[in-house]
């Protein structure tokens, strides 16, 4: 089979021509309008900046769809994540609805709650995921993941206890975001190619912010005079947590199983890396066969997914944003982590603390909390926020909308887990900077 494959020259050609385009797509910052972004990121700018009108109008009838479905196919209540979700679901589109129609109280029409979260989140989801997964199929289906992946194989599998192929969903996540990496995972898992628990351990440990976002809480928190050192800080202790985390419960105990039983079929191993790297890519490229239905396949399960993302954006984003601005809730919650921030010796414990048990609403909101905190404090939050990667408003939701069947308990855990030991390793590494 190899022989053959190597010798296919309209094969190689179609592996690298997709390959190509994927990663210029994913992974080649270009400049357009004094703004340096990969080529996704300008084509969703431009579908908002030029129709944002019809846009929110279709995130609204999608939101009200989302809601309405699990009553008309009678899985509302079908077990009690279920239930719990999809009366989220129904608290969004009337949060939605309320918004759109002007008549939301001022909890949910301030700008950094109902606007916030619909504007910022929730419109650039309904567009990214669909998106992406025309150009993920260039990446996932045509043998781009499979070569990465032969070559970072070893590193990936002794350090994280992941397929090479999980550096590809970091990137992706790093340079596009947390949801096209959960995307790429959610394929790879419902192809075989992922088991549970490597789809597991990918969405709740690799899905990382972006560098685009990382650089607005640079901004924030007024480090941009460290933003190299800031960006280099926070992956390394992401990937720390993400190896730490990966060899304790629940993350090692979840099951090997495969969604579909090709999950353990590969290519041949003969040859040396590369020939082992290439005929990977050149099977799956060969078994993907046409690109068009493996593009409308993508499209059809993102579009899938957008129905159970977008109204839990908004019911869960609001409500998590509505109590951090009237309530003490998540001040008394993040208390339990005040004896560990104290014995790390972070400047303004408490507050650091507090700061921290935000970051499971949305990343952003330690980073504004720490303004005006000693430099140390920023440093070590700014850093946190991008090491405990799990969030209610963006990529929980995302995961609980996957078919990854992934517990919101193991994510509760895995985030304290993240959280603690974040704690330790940026403490420790921003005492020895600073």
């Amino acid at each position: 089979m190899e022989e053959n494959l190597f010798k296919d020259k309209s094969l190689i050609l179609k592996f690298i021509i997709l390959s190509v385009i994927g990663v210029f797509m994913f992974f080649v910052p270009i400049e357009i309008k004094s703004i340096n972004s990969i080529p996704i990121a300008h084509i969703l700018n431009y579908l908002i900046e030029n129709f944002y009108n019809i846009l929110k109008y279709l995130a609204t009838i999608i939101i009200i769809i989302g809601a309405i479905k699990p009553i008309t196919n009678k899985t509302f209540n079908e077990n009690p994540t279920a239930l719990i979700f999809n009366i989220g679901k129904i608290i969004g589109a009337i949060f939605t609805i309320l918004l759109v129609t002007n008549m939301a109280p001022e909890a949910i029409s301030r700008d950094d709650t109902g606007p916030f979260m619909f504007n910022n989140l929730v419109m650039r989801v309904m567009l990214l995921i669909p998106i992406c997964a025309i150009f993920l199929t260039f990446l996932l289906d045509y043998g781009f993941v499979d070569f990465i992946g032969e070559f970072l194989k070893p590193i990936m599998r002794v350090v994280f206890k992941s397929p090479g192929e999980t550096s590809v969903v970091l990137l992706a996540s790093f340079l596009g975001s947390p949801s096209v990496g959960i995307v790429m995972a959610n394929d790879m898992y419902l192809e075989g190619r992922y088991n549970l628990r490597e789809a597991t351990l990918s969405v709740t440990s690799f899905s990382i912010a972006t560098v685009s976002f990382m650089s607005i809480i640079v901004e924030t928190a007024d480090l941009m005079d460290y933003w190299s050192l800031y960006l280099l800080v926070s992956i390394i202790s992401a990937l720390i947590v993400s190896a730490i985390t990966a060899r304790i419960y629940p993350l090692s105990k979840i099951s090997e199983t495969y969604k579909k039983d090709v999950g353990n079929e590969k290519a041949s191993q003969n040859g040396n890396i590369f020939e082992r790297a290439l005929n990977n890519a050149l099977n799956t490229a060969k078994n993907s066969g046409k690109i068009l239905p493996r593009i409308t396949k993508k499209l059809t399960n993102s579009v899938r997914m957008l129905f159970e993302v977008l109204p839990n954006f908004m019911s869960i984003g609001i409500i998590a944003l509505v109590l951090v601005n009237y309530t003490k809730i998540f001040d008394y919650i993040g208390m339990i982590f005040y004896p560990l921030t104290s014995l790390l010796r972070i400047p303004e414990p408490m507050l650091a603390a507090k700061a921290s048990i935000l970051g499971l609403a949305e990343i952003f909101l330690p980073v504004t909390l720490s303004v005006g905190a000693p430099f140390k404090t920023r440093f070590i939050l700014s850093t946190l926020a991008v090491t405990q990667m799990l969030m209610f408003s963006d990529n929980i939701t995302t995961i609980m909308a996957s078919d990854i069947e992934v517990s919101i308990k193991d994510i509760l855990i895995i985030w304290f887990e993240r959280t603690v030991i974040g704690f330790i390793v940026v403490s420790l590494i921003a005492h020895i900077l600073f």
